[in-house]
Protein backbone atom coordinates (compact mmCIF):
# COMPACT_ATOMS: atom_id res chain seq x y z
CA UNK A 1 0.00 0.00 0.00
CA UNK A 2 1.29 3.32 -0.76
CA UNK A 3 -1.21 5.71 1.45
CA UNK A 4 -4.54 5.77 3.20
CA UNK A 5 -6.26 9.35 2.04
CA UNK A 6 -8.74 10.49 4.52
CA UNK A 7 -12.29 10.70 2.72
CA UNK A 8 -12.60 14.84 2.89
CA UNK A 9 -9.57 15.24 0.61
CA UNK A 10 -11.16 13.88 -1.80
CA UNK A 11 -13.82 15.32 -3.93
CA UNK A 12 -16.94 13.56 -4.75
CA UNK A 13 -18.75 12.65 -1.70
CA UNK A 14 -21.30 13.41 0.05
CA UNK A 15 -21.47 16.11 3.24
CA UNK A 16 -23.68 13.05 4.70
CA UNK A 17 -21.41 10.56 4.08
CA UNK A 18 -18.06 12.81 4.97
CA UNK A 19 -19.92 13.23 8.09
CA UNK A 20 -20.78 9.96 8.80
CA UNK A 21 -17.37 8.42 8.74
CA UNK A 22 -15.84 11.70 10.78
CA UNK A 23 -17.90 12.79 12.73
CA UNK A 24 -20.87 10.36 13.59
CA UNK A 25 -22.20 12.55 15.99
CA UNK A 26 -23.46 15.18 13.72
CA UNK A 27 -25.86 12.28 11.82
CA UNK A 28 -26.34 9.67 14.99
CA UNK A 29 -29.76 10.65 14.79
CA UNK A 30 -30.49 9.09 11.18
CA UNK A 31 -28.55 5.37 12.20
CA UNK A 32 -29.20 2.43 14.73
CA UNK A 33 -25.30 3.28 16.20
CA UNK A 34 -21.87 3.30 15.00
CA UNK A 35 -20.09 0.52 13.86
CA UNK A 36 -16.59 0.92 15.61
CA UNK A 37 -18.42 0.44 19.15
CA UNK A 38 -18.36 -2.85 20.17
CA UNK A 39 -21.61 -2.36 22.65
CA UNK A 40 -23.30 -1.24 19.35
CA UNK A 41 -22.48 -4.83 17.47
CA UNK A 42 -23.47 -6.39 21.14
CA UNK A 43 -26.85 -4.84 20.73
CA UNK A 44 -27.81 -5.44 17.15
CA UNK A 45 -26.60 -9.38 17.20
CA UNK A 46 -29.33 -9.36 20.38
CA UNK A 47 -31.83 -7.92 18.48
CA UNK A 48 -31.90 -10.30 15.99
CA UNK A 49 -31.65 -13.03 18.21
CA UNK A 50 -35.16 -11.96 19.49
CA UNK A 51 -36.77 -11.68 16.45
CA UNK A 52 -38.08 -15.20 14.40
CA UNK A 53 -36.63 -16.08 10.92
CA UNK A 54 -37.92 -18.88 8.10
CA UNK A 55 -34.57 -20.48 9.00
CA UNK A 56 -35.28 -23.86 7.57
CA UNK A 57 -37.21 -22.33 4.35
CA UNK A 58 -34.17 -19.38 4.15
CA UNK A 59 -31.15 -22.60 3.72
CA UNK A 60 -33.29 -24.06 1.37
CA UNK A 61 -33.92 -20.91 -1.14
CA UNK A 62 -29.58 -20.62 -0.56
CA UNK A 63 -28.72 -23.88 -1.27
CA UNK A 64 -30.93 -24.18 -4.35
CA UNK A 65 -29.70 -20.02 -5.44
CA UNK A 66 -26.37 -21.23 -4.78
CA UNK A 67 -25.80 -24.83 -6.74
CA UNK A 68 -22.96 -24.78 -8.82
CA UNK A 69 -20.70 -27.38 -10.06
CA UNK A 70 -17.87 -25.01 -8.20
CA UNK A 71 -19.73 -24.69 -5.40
CA UNK A 72 -16.93 -25.11 -2.25
CA UNK A 73 -17.30 -26.68 0.88
CA UNK A 74 -16.82 -22.91 2.57
CA UNK A 75 -19.94 -21.98 0.74
CA UNK A 76 -21.82 -24.92 1.86
CA UNK A 77 -20.67 -24.44 5.75
CA UNK A 78 -21.58 -20.69 5.57
CA UNK A 79 -25.35 -21.70 4.82
CA UNK A 80 -25.52 -24.24 7.27
CA UNK A 81 -24.20 -21.60 9.91
CA UNK A 82 -27.97 -20.48 9.63
CA UNK A 83 -29.47 -23.89 11.07
CA UNK A 84 -28.17 -22.61 14.44
CA UNK A 85 -30.73 -19.80 16.14
CA UNK A 86 -28.17 -17.79 17.27
CA UNK A 87 -26.50 -17.06 13.54
CA UNK A 88 -26.44 -13.91 12.28
CA UNK A 89 -25.90 -12.24 8.64
CA UNK A 90 -23.92 -9.59 7.29
CA UNK A 91 -24.99 -8.35 4.10
CA UNK A 92 -24.03 -6.31 1.16
CA UNK A 93 -25.97 -5.58 -2.39
CA UNK A 94 -25.88 -4.53 -5.97
CA UNK A 95 -26.85 -4.82 -9.16
CA UNK A 96 -25.92 -7.89 -11.18
CA UNK A 97 -23.55 -5.79 -13.98
CA UNK A 98 -21.72 -7.47 -16.67
CA UNK A 99 -18.77 -8.75 -15.34
CA UNK A 100 -19.52 -7.13 -12.36
CA UNK A 101 -19.97 -4.08 -13.14
CA UNK A 102 -18.12 -1.01 -11.01
CA UNK A 103 -14.63 -2.64 -9.23
CA UNK A 104 -16.83 -1.22 -6.41
CA UNK A 105 -18.95 -3.96 -6.59
CA UNK A 106 -15.97 -6.67 -5.57
CA UNK A 107 -14.89 -4.14 -3.40
CA UNK A 108 -18.49 -4.51 -1.30
CA UNK A 109 -18.12 -8.31 -1.61
CA UNK A 110 -14.99 -8.89 -0.30
CA UNK A 111 -15.61 -6.09 2.96
CA UNK A 112 -18.67 -8.58 3.50
CA UNK A 113 -16.89 -11.55 3.77
CA UNK A 114 -14.39 -9.70 5.88
CA UNK A 115 -16.05 -8.31 8.10
CA UNK A 116 -18.84 -11.37 8.85
CA UNK A 117 -15.19 -13.47 9.59
CA UNK A 118 -14.07 -10.40 11.82
CA UNK A 119 -17.28 -10.23 13.70
CA UNK A 120 -17.29 -14.07 14.11
CA UNK A 121 -14.55 -14.13 15.46
CA UNK A 122 -14.66 -11.11 18.15
CA UNK A 123 -18.03 -11.92 19.38
CA UNK A 124 -17.98 -15.58 19.02
CA UNK A 125 -21.69 -15.79 17.59
CA UNK A 126 -22.00 -17.40 13.78
CA UNK A 127 -21.84 -14.69 10.88
CA UNK A 128 -22.76 -15.59 7.66
CA UNK A 129 -21.78 -13.07 4.64
CA UNK A 130 -24.68 -12.33 2.11
CA UNK A 131 -24.56 -10.73 -0.81
CA UNK A 132 -28.17 -9.71 -2.10
CA UNK A 133 -28.94 -9.64 -5.89
CA UNK A 134 -30.37 -6.91 -6.81
CA UNK A 135 -32.43 -8.27 -9.60
CA UNK A 136 -36.23 -7.13 -9.36
CA UNK A 137 -34.67 -3.62 -11.07
CA UNK A 138 -35.35 -2.99 -14.27
CA UNK A 139 -33.09 -0.81 -15.16
CA UNK A 140 -30.97 -2.27 -18.05
CA UNK A 141 -28.61 0.25 -18.30
CA UNK A 142 -27.01 -0.06 -15.14
CA UNK A 143 -25.95 -3.46 -15.58
CA UNK A 144 -24.78 -3.70 -19.46
CA UNK A 145 -22.19 -1.32 -19.70
CA UNK A 146 -19.04 -1.58 -18.66
CA UNK A 147 -15.64 0.20 -18.93
CA UNK A 148 -11.96 -0.77 -19.62
CA UNK A 149 -8.71 1.12 -20.78
CA UNK A 150 -7.58 -0.41 -24.44
CA UNK A 151 -3.96 -0.90 -24.65
CA UNK A 152 -3.91 2.65 -26.39
CA UNK A 153 -4.33 4.05 -23.55
CA UNK A 154 -8.23 5.21 -24.41
CA UNK A 155 -11.02 4.81 -22.24
CA UNK A 156 -13.51 2.70 -23.45
CA UNK A 157 -17.31 1.94 -22.44
CA UNK A 158 -18.59 -1.22 -24.15
CA UNK A 159 -22.48 -1.74 -23.93
CA UNK A 160 -24.52 -5.35 -24.22
CA UNK A 161 -27.68 -5.30 -26.15
CA UNK A 162 -30.09 -7.92 -26.11
CA UNK A 163 -32.08 -6.74 -28.48
CA UNK A 164 -34.68 -5.63 -25.59
CA UNK A 165 -33.28 -3.04 -24.10
CA UNK A 166 -36.05 -0.27 -23.89
CA UNK A 167 -38.46 -2.91 -22.25
CA UNK A 168 -38.67 -2.55 -18.40
CA UNK A 169 -38.06 -6.12 -17.82
CA UNK A 170 -36.77 -7.67 -14.43
CA UNK A 171 -33.16 -8.22 -14.82
CA UNK A 172 -33.82 -11.39 -13.00
CA UNK A 173 -35.53 -12.01 -16.27
CA UNK A 174 -33.20 -11.15 -19.03
CA UNK A 175 -31.61 -14.27 -20.69
CA UNK A 176 -28.24 -13.28 -22.18
CA UNK A 177 -29.14 -14.24 -25.97
CA UNK A 178 -26.48 -14.73 -29.15
CA UNK A 179 -26.26 -10.18 -28.96
CA UNK A 180 -23.64 -11.27 -26.28
CA UNK A 181 -21.02 -13.28 -28.79
CA UNK A 182 -20.08 -9.47 -30.61
CA UNK A 183 -19.11 -7.82 -27.44
CA UNK A 184 -16.59 -10.58 -27.18
CA UNK A 185 -15.39 -9.87 -30.81
CA UNK A 186 -14.91 -6.24 -30.45
CA UNK A 187 -12.94 -6.99 -27.18
CA UNK A 188 -10.95 -9.32 -28.32
CA UNK A 189 -9.51 -7.20 -31.53
CA UNK A 190 -7.76 -5.34 -28.35
CA UNK A 191 -7.05 -7.61 -25.99
CA UNK A 192 -6.71 -11.44 -28.55
CA UNK A 193 -3.13 -11.03 -28.69
CA UNK A 194 -2.34 -11.75 -25.30
CA UNK A 195 -2.04 -15.38 -23.82
CA UNK A 196 -3.92 -14.20 -20.67
CA UNK A 197 -6.15 -11.77 -22.78
CA UNK A 198 -7.64 -15.17 -25.24
CA UNK A 199 -7.83 -17.13 -22.00
CA UNK A 200 -10.28 -14.62 -20.39
CA UNK A 201 -12.34 -13.99 -23.31
CA UNK A 202 -13.02 -17.58 -23.34
CA UNK A 203 -13.62 -18.08 -19.80
CA UNK A 204 -16.01 -15.32 -20.34
CA UNK A 205 -17.48 -16.60 -23.25
CA UNK A 206 -18.57 -19.82 -20.97
CA UNK A 207 -19.81 -18.18 -18.28
CA UNK A 208 -21.76 -15.66 -20.57
CA UNK A 209 -23.64 -18.44 -22.26
CA UNK A 210 -26.77 -17.54 -24.20
CA UNK A 211 -29.54 -18.60 -22.62
CA UNK A 212 -28.62 -18.35 -19.15
CA UNK A 213 -29.77 -15.65 -17.58
CA UNK A 214 -27.51 -12.57 -15.96
CA UNK A 215 -28.10 -13.15 -12.35
CA UNK A 216 -26.56 -16.78 -12.41
CA UNK A 217 -23.68 -15.56 -14.85
CA UNK A 218 -22.86 -13.16 -12.44
CA UNK A 219 -22.87 -15.70 -9.46
CA UNK A 220 -20.75 -17.78 -11.91
CA UNK A 221 -18.52 -15.36 -12.45
CA UNK A 222 -17.52 -14.87 -8.78
CA UNK A 223 -17.07 -18.22 -8.17
CA UNK A 224 -14.71 -18.57 -11.28
CA UNK A 225 -12.57 -15.44 -10.17
CA UNK A 226 -13.01 -15.80 -6.49
CA UNK A 227 -13.29 -19.48 -5.89
CA UNK A 228 -11.92 -19.05 -2.70
CA UNK A 229 -14.22 -16.78 -0.91
CA UNK A 230 -17.22 -18.13 0.70
CA UNK A 231 -19.68 -16.02 -0.21
CA UNK A 232 -23.42 -16.73 -0.09
CA UNK A 233 -25.69 -14.75 -2.97
CA UNK A 234 -29.07 -14.25 -2.43
CA UNK A 235 -32.28 -13.74 -5.02
CA UNK A 236 -35.11 -11.87 -3.50
CA UNK A 237 -36.45 -12.48 -6.97
CA UNK A 238 -37.57 -16.38 -6.13
CA UNK A 239 -41.00 -17.14 -6.37
CA UNK A 240 -39.96 -18.73 -2.87
CA UNK A 241 -38.39 -15.86 -1.82
CA UNK A 242 -41.67 -13.53 -3.14
CA UNK A 243 -44.21 -16.40 -0.99
CA UNK A 244 -41.92 -15.76 2.24
CA UNK A 245 -42.03 -11.83 1.57
CA UNK A 246 -46.07 -11.94 1.45
CA UNK A 247 -46.49 -10.59 5.37
CA UNK A 248 -43.94 -7.98 4.38
CA UNK A 249 -45.62 -7.27 1.25
CA UNK A 250 -48.99 -6.66 3.44
CA UNK A 251 -47.97 -4.94 6.13
CA UNK A 252 -46.25 -2.45 3.90
CA UNK A 253 -48.66 -1.90 1.16
CA UNK A 254 -51.30 -1.66 3.97
CA UNK A 255 -49.20 0.92 5.81
CA UNK A 256 -48.37 2.78 2.49
CA UNK A 257 -49.42 6.25 3.90
CA UNK A 258 -47.60 6.16 6.86
CA UNK A 259 -43.92 4.68 5.74
CA UNK A 260 -44.24 7.93 2.88
CA UNK A 261 -44.90 10.16 6.00
CA UNK A 262 -42.20 8.44 8.30
CA UNK A 263 -39.65 8.88 4.60
CA UNK A 264 -41.00 12.39 4.36
CA UNK A 265 -39.96 13.62 7.57
CA UNK A 266 -36.59 12.11 8.12
CA UNK A 267 -36.03 13.75 4.50
CA UNK A 268 -37.37 17.22 6.31
CA UNK A 269 -35.06 16.75 9.62
CA UNK A 270 -31.84 16.13 7.19
CA UNK A 271 -32.72 19.10 4.86
CA UNK A 272 -33.25 21.36 7.56
CA UNK A 273 -29.59 20.27 8.81
CA UNK A 274 -28.70 20.85 5.51
CA UNK A 275 -27.91 17.31 4.30
CA UNK A 276 -29.00 16.72 0.50
CA UNK A 277 -31.34 14.11 0.13
CA UNK A 278 -29.82 11.40 -1.50
CA UNK A 279 -33.32 9.88 -3.35
CA UNK A 280 -36.21 12.84 -3.95
CA UNK A 281 -39.61 11.38 -2.57
CA UNK A 282 -42.75 11.42 -4.91
CA UNK A 283 -45.90 11.61 -3.42
CA UNK A 284 -47.94 10.73 -6.50
CA UNK A 285 -46.02 6.81 -6.60
CA UNK A 286 -46.13 4.13 -4.74
CA UNK A 287 -42.89 2.07 -3.36
CA UNK A 288 -44.24 -0.89 -4.95
CA UNK A 289 -43.68 -2.25 -8.03
CA UNK A 290 -45.32 -5.73 -9.95
CA UNK A 291 -44.64 -8.24 -13.80
CA UNK A 292 -47.22 -6.95 -16.02
CA UNK A 293 -47.00 -8.41 -19.02
CA UNK A 294 -43.48 -9.41 -18.52
CA UNK A 295 -42.36 -5.75 -17.68
CA UNK A 296 -41.97 -4.02 -14.16
CA UNK A 297 -44.02 -1.29 -13.57
CA UNK A 298 -44.86 0.67 -10.77
CA UNK A 299 -48.06 -0.27 -8.56
CA UNK A 300 -50.75 2.50 -8.80
CA UNK A 301 -51.47 4.00 -5.82
CA UNK A 302 -54.88 3.96 -6.19
CA UNK A 303 -54.63 -0.28 -6.20
CA UNK A 304 -52.53 0.05 -2.71
CA UNK A 305 -55.79 0.21 -0.51
CA UNK A 306 -57.31 -3.25 -1.97
CA UNK A 307 -54.28 -4.97 -0.46
CA UNK A 308 -52.43 -8.18 -2.05
CA UNK A 309 -53.05 -12.17 -1.48
CA UNK A 310 -50.48 -14.38 -1.91
CA UNK A 311 -50.71 -14.91 -5.77
CA UNK A 312 -49.87 -10.71 -6.29
CA UNK A 313 -46.81 -11.27 -4.04
CA UNK A 314 -45.13 -13.40 -6.09
CA UNK A 315 -45.05 -10.56 -8.63
CA UNK A 316 -44.31 -8.05 -6.57
CA UNK A 317 -40.62 -5.61 -5.70
CA UNK A 318 -39.80 -2.67 -3.92
CA UNK A 319 -38.19 0.48 -4.76
CA UNK A 320 -34.66 1.45 -4.05
CA UNK A 321 -36.29 3.10 -0.33
CA UNK A 322 -37.84 -0.14 0.66
CA UNK A 323 -35.54 -2.60 -0.51
CA UNK A 324 -33.24 -2.33 3.02
CA UNK A 325 -36.56 -3.11 4.61
CA UNK A 326 -37.29 -6.21 2.87
CA UNK A 327 -33.82 -7.58 3.32
CA UNK A 328 -34.05 -6.99 6.85
CA UNK A 329 -37.33 -8.51 7.30
CA UNK A 330 -36.11 -12.21 5.73
CA UNK A 331 -32.44 -11.71 7.32
CA UNK A 332 -31.16 -11.52 10.41
CA UNK A 333 -28.57 -9.47 9.43
CA UNK A 334 -26.77 -6.82 12.34
CA UNK A 335 -24.85 -5.01 9.25
CA UNK A 336 -24.93 -3.57 5.85
CA UNK A 337 -22.29 -2.72 3.74
CA UNK A 338 -22.49 -0.07 1.85
CA UNK A 339 -21.11 2.52 -0.55
CA UNK A 340 -21.33 6.38 0.12
CA UNK A 341 -24.52 6.51 -1.61
CA UNK A 342 -26.44 3.99 0.22
CA UNK A 343 -25.00 4.92 3.20
CA UNK A 344 -26.48 8.53 2.15
CA UNK A 345 -30.19 7.08 1.37
CA UNK A 346 -30.38 4.67 4.19
CA UNK A 347 -30.39 7.71 6.67
CA UNK A 348 -34.21 8.55 4.89
CA UNK A 349 -35.28 4.96 6.59
CA UNK A 350 -35.08 5.28 10.17
CA UNK A 351 -38.80 5.75 11.03
CA UNK A 352 -40.08 3.13 8.63
CA UNK A 353 -37.33 0.94 10.44
CA UNK A 354 -39.20 1.37 13.89
CA UNK A 355 -42.85 1.39 12.02
CA UNK A 356 -42.77 -2.41 10.80
CA UNK A 357 -41.18 -3.66 13.80
CA UNK A 358 -37.37 -4.22 11.98
CA UNK A 359 -34.47 -4.54 13.18
CA UNK A 360 -32.54 -1.35 11.58
CA UNK A 361 -28.98 -3.12 11.04
CA UNK A 362 -25.01 -1.16 11.53
CA UNK A 363 -24.12 0.46 8.54
CA UNK A 364 -20.56 -0.08 7.51
CA UNK A 365 -19.12 1.68 4.37
CA UNK A 366 -17.56 -0.37 2.18
CA UNK A 367 -13.72 -0.56 1.73
CA UNK A 368 -11.96 2.00 -1.33
CA UNK A 369 -9.34 2.04 -3.19
CA UNK A 370 -7.14 2.98 -5.75
CA UNK A 371 -5.08 0.96 -7.55
CA UNK A 372 -1.80 2.00 -9.39
CA UNK A 373 -0.05 -0.10 -11.85
CA UNK A 374 3.97 -0.75 -11.52
CA UNK A 375 4.19 0.91 -15.06
CA UNK A 376 2.42 3.93 -13.86
CA UNK A 377 4.05 4.37 -10.45
CA UNK A 378 7.84 4.06 -12.26
CA UNK A 379 6.88 6.88 -14.53
CA UNK A 380 5.41 8.75 -11.61
CA UNK A 381 8.30 8.00 -9.35
CA UNK A 382 10.97 8.95 -12.41
CA UNK A 383 9.24 12.35 -12.55
CA UNK A 384 9.12 12.97 -8.74
CA UNK A 385 5.17 12.94 -8.82
CA UNK A 386 3.43 11.97 -6.03
CA UNK A 387 0.42 9.19 -6.95
CA UNK A 388 -1.47 10.69 -4.31
CA UNK A 389 -1.99 14.50 -5.37
CA UNK A 390 -3.64 12.37 -8.64
CA UNK A 391 -6.38 11.08 -6.85
CA UNK A 392 -6.52 14.43 -4.82
CA UNK A 393 -6.36 16.92 -6.93
CA UNK A 394 -8.05 18.45 -10.16
CA UNK A 395 -7.72 16.22 -13.48
CA UNK A 396 -6.79 18.96 -15.82
CA UNK A 397 -4.45 21.17 -13.49
CA UNK A 398 -2.64 18.06 -12.17
CA UNK A 399 -2.08 16.67 -15.97
CA UNK A 400 -0.47 19.70 -17.04
CA UNK A 401 1.72 19.66 -13.85
CA UNK A 402 2.42 15.98 -15.13
CA UNK A 403 3.59 16.61 -18.57
CA UNK A 404 5.63 19.83 -17.87
CA UNK A 405 7.12 17.16 -15.01
CA UNK A 406 8.00 14.86 -17.78
CA UNK A 407 9.08 16.96 -20.18
CA UNK A 408 11.57 18.50 -18.12
CA UNK A 409 10.00 22.33 -18.92
CA UNK A 410 8.27 23.84 -16.14
CA UNK A 411 6.66 27.64 -16.77
CA UNK A 412 3.71 27.40 -14.32
CA UNK A 413 5.15 28.99 -11.49
CA UNK A 414 6.74 31.51 -13.62
CA UNK A 415 3.39 32.51 -14.66
CA UNK A 416 2.20 33.07 -11.47
CA UNK A 417 5.30 34.38 -10.68
CA UNK A 418 4.96 37.52 -13.09
CA UNK A 419 1.51 37.88 -12.23
CA UNK A 420 2.30 38.27 -8.21
CA UNK A 421 4.82 40.74 -9.06
CA UNK A 422 2.33 42.60 -11.69
CA UNK A 423 -0.10 43.24 -8.63
CA UNK A 424 2.27 44.50 -6.31
CA UNK A 425 3.84 47.14 -9.04
CA UNK A 426 -0.54 47.99 -9.71
CA UNK A 427 -0.76 47.70 -5.92
CA UNK A 428 1.74 50.80 -5.56
CA UNK A 429 -0.22 52.77 -8.61
CA UNK A 430 -2.87 52.52 -6.78
CA UNK A 431 -1.92 54.09 -3.50
CA UNK A 432 -0.58 56.44 -5.72
CA UNK A 433 -4.10 57.37 -7.40
CA UNK A 434 -5.69 57.50 -4.41
CA UNK A 435 -3.83 60.52 -2.97
CA UNK A 436 -4.47 61.96 -6.37
CA UNK A 437 -7.86 60.95 -7.57
CA UNK A 438 -10.09 57.96 -6.99
CA UNK A 439 -11.11 57.67 -10.23
CA UNK A 440 -7.51 56.16 -11.51
CA UNK A 441 -8.09 53.11 -9.44
CA UNK A 442 -10.89 51.71 -11.15
CA UNK A 443 -8.68 52.42 -14.55
CA UNK A 444 -5.91 50.44 -12.67
CA UNK A 445 -8.42 47.78 -11.48
CA UNK A 446 -9.79 47.31 -15.10
CA UNK A 447 -6.14 47.35 -16.74
CA UNK A 448 -5.26 44.58 -14.09
CA UNK A 449 -8.02 42.37 -15.16
CA UNK A 450 -7.38 43.44 -18.88
CA UNK A 451 -3.78 42.23 -18.17
CA UNK A 452 -4.29 38.91 -16.46
CA UNK A 453 -6.74 38.15 -19.18
CA UNK A 454 -3.57 38.26 -21.59
CA UNK A 455 -1.12 36.75 -19.20
CA UNK A 456 -4.14 33.10 -19.15
CA UNK A 457 -4.15 33.36 -22.88
CA UNK A 458 -0.68 33.24 -23.22
CA UNK A 459 -0.19 30.62 -20.64
CA UNK A 460 -2.53 28.82 -22.49
CA UNK A 461 -0.52 28.88 -25.88
CA UNK A 462 2.81 27.84 -24.04
CA UNK A 463 0.93 24.59 -22.72
CA UNK A 464 -0.52 23.82 -25.79
CA UNK A 465 2.66 24.01 -27.50
CA UNK A 466 3.95 22.12 -24.29
CA UNK A 467 2.15 19.07 -25.31
CA UNK A 468 2.39 19.35 -29.11
CA UNK A 469 6.13 19.78 -28.71
CA UNK A 470 6.64 16.91 -26.24
CA UNK A 471 3.95 14.32 -27.71
CA UNK A 472 5.19 11.59 -26.35
CA UNK A 473 5.22 12.69 -22.65
CA UNK A 474 1.77 14.30 -23.00
CA UNK A 475 0.77 11.08 -24.03
CA UNK A 476 2.56 8.71 -21.46
CA UNK A 477 0.93 11.61 -18.88
CA UNK A 478 -2.42 10.95 -20.04
CA UNK A 479 -1.90 7.65 -20.03
CA UNK A 480 -1.36 7.38 -16.65
CA UNK A 481 -4.16 9.85 -15.62
CA UNK A 482 -6.35 7.60 -17.07
CA UNK A 483 -5.01 4.66 -15.10
CA UNK A 484 -5.51 6.17 -12.06
CA UNK A 485 -8.64 8.22 -12.62
CA UNK A 486 -10.23 7.39 -15.79
CA UNK A 487 -11.83 10.43 -17.65
CA UNK A 488 -11.14 12.51 -14.03
CA UNK A 489 -13.43 9.89 -12.67
CA UNK A 490 -12.77 7.60 -9.52
CA UNK A 491 -11.18 4.36 -10.58
CA UNK A 492 -13.74 2.37 -8.14
CA UNK A 493 -16.61 3.82 -9.94
CA UNK A 494 -15.39 3.73 -13.74
CA UNK A 495 -13.19 0.52 -14.31
CA UNK A 496 -15.02 -3.04 -14.44
CA UNK A 497 -11.98 -5.84 -12.88
CA UNK A 498 -12.61 -7.04 -16.29
CA UNK A 499 -9.76 -4.12 -17.02
CA UNK A 500 -7.22 -5.41 -14.97
CA UNK A 501 -7.92 -9.40 -15.32
CA UNK A 502 -7.67 -9.02 -19.25
CA UNK A 503 -4.02 -7.73 -18.33
CA UNK A 504 -3.22 -9.79 -15.04
CA UNK A 505 -5.32 -13.35 -15.40
CA UNK A 506 -6.70 -14.50 -12.35
CA UNK A 507 -3.36 -13.02 -10.45
CA UNK A 508 -5.65 -9.74 -9.73
CA UNK A 509 -8.78 -11.17 -8.11
CA UNK A 510 -5.92 -13.20 -5.77
CA UNK A 511 -4.77 -9.54 -4.63
CA UNK A 512 -7.95 -8.27 -4.32
CA UNK A 513 -9.00 -10.94 -2.33
CA UNK A 514 -5.66 -10.53 0.07
CA UNK A 515 -5.94 -7.07 -0.07
CA UNK A 516 -9.28 -5.39 0.16
CA UNK A 517 -9.67 -5.24 4.40
CA UNK A 518 -12.26 -3.72 7.34
CA UNK A 519 -10.34 -0.84 7.59
CA UNK A 520 -13.04 1.02 5.84
CA UNK A 521 -12.58 4.48 7.07
CA UNK A 522 -10.60 6.21 4.16
CA UNK A 523 -9.57 5.45 0.73
CA UNK A 524 -6.70 3.31 -0.07
CA UNK A 525 -3.89 3.90 -2.89
CA UNK A 526 -2.60 0.36 -3.78
CA UNK A 527 0.40 -0.54 -5.75
CA UNK A 528 -0.10 -3.60 -7.98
Amino acid sequence: MIQSVPYNQISGYSKLFLDYVNDYDRVQEFFNGKSGDNSTWTDQIKRCRQRDYNRDELINILFKQNKSATLKKAVVKQIEKLRNPDSVVIVTGQQAGLFWGPLYTVYKALTTVKMAATIEKQYKVPVVPVFWLEVDDHDFDEVRQFTIMLPSGEVRKFEYDDGESEKSVPVNNRIITDNISPVFDEVSTFFGTSEIGRKVIRDLRKIYQPGRSLSEAFILFFRKYFPGVPLVFFNPADVEVKRMAHNFFQNAISRHDNIHEEIEKQTKELVRIQYSPQVELRPDVSHFFHVEDGERRRVDLSLIAKGINKEHSETLSVDVLLRPLLQDYLLPNIAYIGGPSEISYIAQLKGVYSLLEIPMPLIVPRWSGTIIERKALKFLKKINFDPVRIVEGNGKEILSEIIESASGKQFRGKFEKAYTQLRQRLDEIREIGKSLDISLVGMVDNSEQKMKYQLDKIEGRYQNALQAANKIAADRSARTMNTIVPGNNMQERTFSILNYLLRYGKDFPKFLAKTVSVQTDKHHILEY
